[in-house]
This record gives structure tokens, C-alpha cells and sequence, in this order.
């Protein structure tokens, strides 16, 4: 009689998940500092020299929004 052992291997790494988790924070991060920096920019600007490419105030946030994280 014969009989057949199978071992399940679990290709979970706890290495694998936590690097992936701080590259996502660091990635997340990045956009950030990145979002902050244009809204300050633009915010920096005059409200002639908004007007002179087609933006105002209130549209500040939403066009950095757009520019970092698309859509």
C-alpha cells in the first residue's frame, strides 16, 4: 500500500508584505510633499498672474489635486 504526503507552501512573505506596505507609504508621502508644494506655488502667485493662465483661487487645490494624483 502505498500512500502520497503533500505539503502545502505558503508563498504569504511577511517580508514581501511589509515592503510592500512602506513603498506605498513612501509613495504616498512623496505625492503629498508634492500636492503641498504646487497648492503653495500657485497659491504664491498674484491674482494677475492667475489670471494670466486661465486659473483662480479656488480652482488651486483642485488643479494640484489633478496634477499629482491624475484624474
Amino acid at each position: 500500500m502505498a500512500y502520497v504526503t503533500t505539503k502545502a507552501v505558503s508563498t504569504f512573505s511577511l517580508a514581501q508584505a511589509l515592503s510592500t506596505v512602506v513603498a506605498t507609504v513612501k509613495l504616498s508621502l512623496a505625492q503629498r510633499r508634492e500636492y503641498i508644494e504646487a497648492c503653495r506655488e500657485m497659491q504664491s502667485l498674484s491674482n494677475r498672474d492667475l489670471s494670466d493662465i486661465g486659473i483662480t483661487r479656488g480652482e488651486i487645490t483642485a488643479i494640484a489635486r489633478r496634477h499629482v494624483y491624475g484624474a
